[in-house]
């Protein structure tokens, strides 16, 4: 008894686990992909999912319309977007797949009713359209969506905003390309040249498409104009997944031999082949025109440029004779000279009259327009720059000295007072430590005076130091002196562009040779004797203007200055500056170049060793001077154009 009913409890609890197990929720599969391609004669859309799916299919006639349910699904916003399918030649015009609840609802907007099978391949859903529809009727078709089918498809899809989709189904990029035909294909051959694309990312997937089709697709996603020529035809394969349309399109032309042409705002692809026909016969039409053409004869006064150089230009773009390859320069002949027609190689000639120094020309009307433009462009007067100089040269020195003198010598008296005078031929120096100074002095109340040249003073003792010596008298001199010069020069001159304008100043300076050999008169033999030399001191400035088509002013500069230097007698030494440089000025714009300075310090000391180094009475058997120099030069440069218009500069 209680065997069974152990064995009845754990049958319910059984019966319990499996009823329990029937009503837990099952995981949603998620979608994989969502796939449309293009075949004939049935295209495929296909779903794939990443486990098994159980779905419904219902058709509305009404909106040519067939729905698939996916039950207990889920959908990503990557693949909850429409795609357009419009441009093909198949029964399909729009994909719609979103979020219903808990199910995934597909919507299929067909051109027609009818030709739609929808089967389940292990995790995919496969629907096969029959391609009956012709491409008007989906045009027509297209139009007839409903407000709601445009819109996003369900509730649940229109809480997000959805991308927008091109043509066939990519989203649209960022870097999208259009906003007009003529950007669109300035764009496209602007790619063709950088290999770089930035157009409108777009999705060609089919396995035998027409090239009329996938030209169409291009079309749409670029937004400009397309013409096929007749001999644009054939199916091909593609598989081109989320690229620019420009680098589409110059896949596409490259891949089977067709080139691009651009006529306006539109579009024109034919072959390649066809097209280098069209443009040698196009070649050989203009050619036959500018044959049959009649020549005229037109004058050319020229003002400004070399005639020469003006006519070695003007030939490049005379018309040519096709039955002569000759070179050109043949049919001129020296200047001034008459030419013929077709020796050379041109149909006209050109002939140099330097008296009025023109130019004859004889060409067709179209050649002679040309030629017009030519010489108004290049026959423009030239550039007259005029160039300010200005330079500040500033100097200052500073000088001191000390010396001192003993000396012996008998009491003089001039004016009832003892005199100091180097006149006084009493005087002999107690050590020869230099002359003895040349400006004298009256001593006043026992011997102290002041020099009248500079700072002295001087004593003499009234009684021998020494018997014999008579009386001893000593001097000192001291001098110091400060000088600051300053001078300014502003020299102009005009120079043409191109051409350098020189500015300079200095002076020759003549100094003796002594003792250099000099020739003897008569044959008597050479002898020594003196001669005189000369050097000359020169500070240039060199600037080579050379003036832009934007009315900048490069400007070439040299500076070159000469300064005496320290060298021994009979010899003069020379230091040499220089500066050069390139630099870019604006007309009227300064440039200043400084730096250019000498600096100079001398000490002299000469007196008796030792005793010139004594404390307080060492000047007396001695002297010692200090001198300082420094000097310093600033150039400002101005260049100015005089004639911006007359020249022909654009930045004036």
């Amino acid at each position: 008894m209680t065997s069974n009913k152990k064995m009845g409890c754990l049958a319910l609890m059984l019966l319990g686990a499996a009823a329990w197990a029937e009503d837990a929720p099952k995981a949603a599969v998620k979608v994989q992909n969502v796939g449309f391609s293009y075949a004939s004669p049935k295209s495929k859309v296909e779903i794939t999912f990443d486990g098994d799916v159980t779905f419904e299919k219902s058709v509305l006639e009404s909106e040519k319309q067939v729905i698939i349910d996916v039950s207990n699904a889920k959908i990503g916003t990557k693949w909850a977007r429409r795609i357009d399918a419009s441009q093909f030649k198949s029964n399909l015009v729009m994909i719609s797949p979103y979020q219903s609840g808990n199910n995934v609802r597909v919507t299929l907007q067909l051109k027609e009713n009818g030709g739609v099978e929808v089967a389940q391949d292990g995790k995919s859903i496969v629907v096969s359209l029959d391609n009956k529809q012709s491409v008007e009727k989906a045009a027509d078709v297209g139009k007839d969506l409903t407000d709601a089918e445009k819109q996003a498809p369900a509730p649940d899809a229109a809480k997000e905003e959805k991308p927008a989709l091109t043509a066939n189904g990519s989203p649209e990029s960022s870097q999208g390309g259009g906003g007009g035909s003529n950007e669109s294909l300035d764009q496209f051959f602007k790619s063709q040249e950088t290999r770089q694309y930035s157009g409108k990312r777009i999705w060609l997937q089919s396995e035998d498409i027409e090239l009329s089709d996938v030209f169409r697709i291009i079309s749409e996603a670029s937004e400009f104009n397309i013409v096929l020529s007749d001999n644009v035809k054939g199916k091909v394969m593609l598989n081109l997944t989320d690229i620019p349309w420009d680098q589409a399109l110059d896949l596409v032309l490259r891949s089977y031999h067709l080139a691009a042409e651009r006529a306006g705002n539109v579009l024109r692809i034919t072959t390649v082949a066809a097209l280098t026909a069209e443009r040698d016969a196009e070649a050989a039409a203009k050619k036959a025109t500018e044959a049959a053409e009649p020549l005229v004869v037109k004058i050319f006064p020229i003002s400004y440029a070399k005639v020469e150089e003006l006519r070695g230009i003007i030939v490049d773009f005379m018309t040519k004779d096709a039955s002569n390859t000759g070179s050109p320069f043949a049919a001129i002949g020296p200047p001034g000279a008459a030419s013929t027609g077709a020796v050379g190689g041109l149909r006209g000639s050109i002939q140099v009259d330097r008296r009025t120094n023109a130019l004859i020309i004889r060409d067709t009307a179209s050649a002679i327009e040309k030629i017009k433009r030519i010489v108004r462009e290049l026959d423009t007067m030239t550039p007259q720059i005029l160039i300010e100089g200005k330079f500040v040269q500033v100097a200052e020195s500073a000088s001191s000295s000390i010396s001192g003198r003993l000396f012996t010598s008998t009491r003089e008296f001039v004016a009832g007072q003892p005199s100091f005078n180097s006149a006084n031929n009493n005087f002999a120096s107690l050590f020869n430590t230099g002359a003895l100074p040349t400006a004298g002095f009256s001593p006043a109340g026992g011997g102290d005076g002041a020099s009248t040249g500079g700072a002295g003073f001087g004593f003499m003792p009234k009684a021998a130091l020494f018997p014999g010596l008579g009386e001893i008298g000593a001097f000192l001199s001291i001098l110091e002196s400060e000088n600051t010069a300053k001078s300014i020069a502003s020299p102009r001159v005009v120079t043409q562009n191109k051409e350098a304008a020189t500015i300079s100043s200095g002076s020759t300076i003549f100094f003796s040779n002594a003792g250099a050999a000099v020739a003897g008169g008569g044959g008597a033999g050479a002898g020594t004797g003196s001669s005189s030399s000369s050097i000359s001191m020169q500070m240039t400035l060199n600037v080579t203007p050379q003036v832009a088509n934007d009315g900048s002013i490069l400007l070439k500069i040299a500076f070159t200055q000469d300064s005496p230097a320290p060298s021994p007698p009979g010899q003069i030494n020379v230091d040499n500056k220089s500066v050069n440089t390139n630099v870019i000025v604006d007309s009227g714009g300064t440039v200043v170049i400084g730096g250019v300075y000498q600096n100079s310090d001398t000490i002299s000391e000469v007196g008796i060793p030792l005793l010139r180094n004594l404390p307080i009475i060492g000047p007396l058997f001695g002297s010692k001077a200090k001198a300082s120099s420094k000097n310093e030069l600033f150039i400002f440069i101005t260049p100015r154009v005089l004639n911006e218009k007359e020249a022909g500069i654009k930045g004036a």
